[in-house]
């Protein structure tokens, strides 16, 4: 190793220890000191955290758990706000006391000197600033963990915003989730139950969220995918990115002008009404998540301008959430079930997507997540709230040890946010109305498409092949270790009855939309082929339509067909 190589390895052991050293002391400084031991420093500062938690033991004692994660925190910077802000996300994670105060991290922090942005926006234009840019505004207009933003002219004249990257955060966040990731395996070893939740895996997802909010040219793609799904939208906008200026540390985008949603209070100077803005952000997050599977997963009302034409301006799309296909499936009769107050098909939802512990208590479930409903089923629809009914569903699973999906959790909190930002402009706002329908229209679609059903068919068949080509084999096997007498049997039947019919039903289900949509597929080739009369095609779709109302009806009543 030379001598400079070395010398570099040692300036970042150096760097290293000094941030474990300020993350052990802070979690020490407010009752963490037995995690504190786990951030690689224990032997050099675990004297110094004894000493510092000296004078804070009484303070400490007064807080709450939640508080006193709130404050270091805030007191770390940004890569434990943004984490303490994905966790008040996580209730079927954390208690409701913890996700309250972790709710209340603030992602704001003081602009960094305008040199720094002088010389990154250099570096990206190959040394020709000067020749880019008319001016550039010393004064950030937005200032946040990760970077800040501009408003500057081009020599062409056009106004756009300059998002620049701060100095070393990158740096930084992978020594901060070095030490995370040291803390989620010590809490998956130490404290009980919360091993199902895999800690470490929650790191790992947040560590790649940031890592990519990092890289400017991920988000640059992002707009330009987002602006694609909505180009048929004319009242959004969404900024243009000028890519021959972007780079990973910077963001050339056009400047949209206008005024935060919720800071709008004399509506009579626009063409359009709270009402409409509402409906409108409602739909095109709707949209986004459940026909593009691409939704901003922090639409926050300073990401929502209503521009002076009324016009409304989408910003900031570093946190991007995607949803698989499969998953969307899943979800979508999660979400049906939850605003259609049905527990029955809440219950299988979760027991089909596989998220359910083996010693799941199904009835248990059941039971807490009828009386959870019955409640809401009491509150007229005018006062109903999504948010509120997203959480307590999901403090439900929580205490059965469920892990629901991070994409799943991220779509109740981008609708939790969006209703919020919807009832601050528009009280009258019924979320409900707007929302079940939409879902409910888009099951059906989705249970009655044939293009879907006959690729489900044809796993389904590839599943039973695959299984058949097996069978002779396992079978003898069977049939030796029961010569032998090797064979034993292990049988658990503390639920096997609601599992069975459980499985029964969502066999049912699946025959039934698999018969349905391949009625619908030879009905309709009959009719384009004129190899038999109309009616008999008309008579097949008419037998389809009749399985499918048959499939959706036991869906309803989720008590099994």
């Amino acid at each position: 190793m030379s001598t400079i190589t070395a010398f570099v390895h040692m300036v970042g052991g150096y760097r290293k220890l000094r941030r474990y050293k300020a993350i052990a002391s802070t979690l020490a400084m407010h009752g963490f000191g037995d995690i504190a031991t786990r951030t690689g420093a224990r032997r050099v500062w675990r004297g110094f955290m004894k000493a510092v938690t000296l004078g804070h033991a009484a303070d400490v004692e007064a807080l709450t758990t939640g508080e006193r994660m709130r404050r270091v925190c805030e007191e770390l910077g940004p890569t434990f706000i943004k984490f303490g802000q994905m966790l008040a996300n996580r209730p079927d994670m954390l208690p409701p006391d913890v996700i309250r105060e972790l709710s209340r991290l603030q992602d704001a922090v003081p602009p960094f000197p305008f040199e720094r942005v002088r010389q990154v926006v250099d570096k990206a234009s190959g040394g020709r600033a000067s020749e880019v840019f008319q001016t550039i505004d010393e004064k950030p207009i937005a200032a946040a963990s990760i970077a800040q933003v501009h408003r500057a002219v081009l020599k062409s004249g056009e106004v756009v915003a300059v998002k620049v990257k701060r100095p070393d955060i990158e740096r930084t966040a992978r020594q901060d989730l070095a030490v995370l990731a040291d803390i989620a395996d010590y809490l998956a070893e130490n404290v009980k139950g919360l091993g199902h939740f895999q800690p470490r895996r929650v790191v790992e997802e947040f560590a790649r969220t940031l890592m990519q909010e990092m890289d400017f040219t991920i988000e640059v793609r992002h707009l330009e995918r987002f602006a694609a799904n909505f180009a048929d939208e004319p009242a959004v906008r969404i900024p243009k990115p000028y890519k021959e200026l972007c780079s990973s540390d910077l963001i050339v985008m056009q400047y949209l002008g206008g005024v935060k949603v919720t800071d709008i209070t004399d509506w009579s100077a626009y063409s359009v009404t709270p009402k409409e803005i509402a409906d409108l952000g409602t739909k095109l997050l709707l949209r986004s998540v459940f026909e593009h599977r691409f939704f901003h997963a922090d639409p926050h009302p300073g990401n929502f301008l209503i521009a002076p034409d009324g016009k409304v301006c989408l910003l900031d799309f570093g946190m991007m959430g995607t949803i698989e296909q499969t998953r969307l499936e899943e979800m979508l009769s999660f979400m049906v079930g939850l605003v259609s107050y049905d527990s029955a098909m809440l219950v299988e939802s979760i027991l089909e997507a596989g998220l359910a512990p083996e010693d799941l208590d199904v009835r248990g479930l059941k039971r807490d997540l009828e009386a959870m409903m019955d409640r809401y089923a009491m509150v007229s629809i005018e006062r109903l709230r999504i948010e509120p009914l997203i959480r307590d569903a999901a403090e439900a699973v929580f205490r059965h040890r469920i892990a629901l999906p991070a994409d799943l959790l991220g779509v109740g909190r981008a609708i939790s946010v969006m209703e919020g930002i919807a009832r601050r402009i528009y009280p009258q706002f019924n979320p409900l109305q707007e929302i079940q329908p939409y879902l409910v229209s888009l099951f059906l679609k989705h249970a009655l498409d044939p293009t879907t059903q006959s690729e489900r068919l044809v796993d389904l068949v590839s599943d039973w092949m695959l299984a058949a080509k097996d069978l002779p084999k396992d079978a003898s096997d069977v049939l030796r270790k029961l010569k032998k007498g090797e064979l034993t049997v292990r049988v658990d039947n503390r639920h096997a009855k609601e599992e069975m019919l459980a499985a029964n039903r969502r066999a049912n289900r699946l025959a039934g939309v698999a018969v349905a949509g391949v009625g619908v597929v030879a009905s309709y080739l009959l009719l384009r082929s004129g190899a038999v009369c109309d009616y008999v095609a008309y008579a097949g779709f008419a037998a389809s339509f009749v399985v499918s109302l048959w499939v959706l009806s036991g869906i309803r009543r989720s008590g099994g067909m």
